[in-house]
């Protein structure tokens, strides 16, 4: 993924995921994914 993310110019350092609703669900599980991720937005769902 990092890889990926640099072909696209993107900081692998600095990543945010982010979902709503249903979508919000499935980043709450990625957070459990340690050091994949910078941060994280989650709207309409509970974490």
């Amino acid at each position: 993924m990092r890889d990926n993310i640099t072909a696209f110019g993107g900081d692998p350092g600095s990543v945010t995921l982010w979902g709503e609703s249903a979508s919000g669900y499935g980043v709450c599980a990625q957070l459990a994914a340690r050091g994949l991720f910078h941060s994280a937005i989650v709207q309409s769902a509970p974490v």
